[in-house]
Formats: structure tokens, C-alpha cells, sequence
């Protein structure tokens, strides 16, 4: 597992491990989906989203998944937002020797992590950036990879109360 996550589900009775694959030779990753009863035995079921594979999530064309956090969140009352994932996505090309890229965070909730429908886009981030919740404050936490040339790299801190809300914390304007 790069980062992703592994949650025991209540509901459905099992552990769920989420981690990503690697498929073909332009990086296209994708996000797969394991079960186990103990934490110890683990299987790969065929779900629904590619037939015959495990996996629930394809990259969009274009751009691929870095880092990514999966949270099950027991306080949102909507059940088609109990599974959350926080996917960093990148989008590179060449201008001329130089490799540019954007990166930027998605959002995207499921009722059972295994389908999952897209929330909301966030402000650029640098990859390795996290999300938690943090329930004695009833914030979202997001971990932010930043930095700058005179600094390196650095980790920028953002909260908020609202999971896709939060997904802005540039400033307006900027």
C-alpha cells in the first residue's frame, strides 16, 4: 500500500485495504480495493467498476494519483459520503527540457468504498499532501506539501469544518 488506507467496516463485517496499481507504460495508475475477515488473510473480489478486477477507481485521462488518504467518517450524516477519499492527482508535460506539472487534490465519497462518485477539486498541492479528521475539534486537517526554493520542502497546515470547503485554502486571488 503506497498510502491510501485500511479500515475496519462496521457495516459490511470485514477489514478494506485500498491501494494503487500501476497499469501500462504512461503512468496510469488505478485504486484497488482488498477484504479480510482477520486482518491477515486478504482477498481480491471482482467488483463492478472494471469487470473481473478488484479495482474501484480509474484515473481521469491526462493525469494520474500520487499520494492518497482514505478516511471512513462515522460523523457525516449523509451515507453516500461515509467512505472519503482524498486522491492527489498530477498532470505533466514538457516545456521544451523542462518537465511542468500541476497537482492538485480530489474528493470523492462513496456509500460502500467501492463506488465513488467526485466531490469536489482542490486548490494546487504538492504531492504527499494528507487529509484527517480530527474529532475533538470537528475539523478536517489537510497536510499540505509546500515549500519554495529558499525554504525546500515544508509542510503547510489547513483546517476546516467542511470536508469540500476546506479543499480551498488559497487565498482568493492569489
Amino acid at each position: 500500500i503506497y498510502s491510501d488506507g485500511v479500515w475496519w467496516d462496521p457495516q459490511a463485517g470485514h477489514f478494506k485495504a485500498w491501494y494503487r496499481t500501476h497499469h501500462g507504460a504512461h503512468s496510469h495508475f488505478q485504486t484497488c480495493l482488498a477484504i479480510s475477515k482477520d486482518g491477515v488473510k486478504w482477498e481480491k473480489p471482482a467488483f463492478d467498476v472494471v469487470p473481473g478486477t478488484n479495482v474501484v477507481l480509474v484515473d481521469d485521462e491526462g493525469a494520474f494519483r500520487d499520494s492518497c488518504t482514505v478516511w471512513l467518517d462515522p460523523y457525516d450524516q449523509d451515507p453516500a459520503r461515509r467512505f472519503k477519499i482524498f486522491r492527489v492527482m498530477v498532470k505533466e508535460w514538457m516545456e521544451g527540457d523542462v518537465r511542468k506539472a500541476n497537482k492538485w487534490m480530489q474528493l470523492h465519497c462513496s456509500p460502500d468504498g467501492i463506488h465513488w462518485t467526485l466531490a469536489g477539486e482542490s486548490d494546487p498541492c504538492g504531492d504527499r499532501s494528507t487529509v484527517s479528521y480530527n474529532p475533538f475539534r470537528g475539523k478536517w486537517v489537510y497536510g499540505l506539501r509546500s515549500g519554495s526554493k529558499e525554504a525546500g520542502r515544508t509542510r503547510a497546515y489547513f483546517e476546516h469544518s467542511d470536508v469540500v470547503q476546506g479543499l480551498h485554502w488559497e487565498p482568493e486571488g492569489r
